[in-house]
């Protein structure tokens, strides 16, 4: 379960840099949130592999 949570940590950190530079803004960070969640696990369910993405 521990490793679940890795994408979110790192999603979490990029949107919070992200924010910074665009000026803090909350709008932008939950737009960020949203577009990079699905990228990161997508990166991380293609190192996986196919049979692993189901577990």
């Amino acid at each position: 379960m521990e490793f679940l949570a890795i994408p979110w940590i790192v999603a979490f950190g990029l949107v919070v840099w992200w924010a910074s530079v665009w000026g803090r803004s909350v709008l932008w960070a939950v737009i960020g949130a949203i577009f990079l969640t699905p990228l990161i696990w997508g990166i991380v369910l293609l190192i996986l592999g196919p049979d692993r993405a189901d577990a």
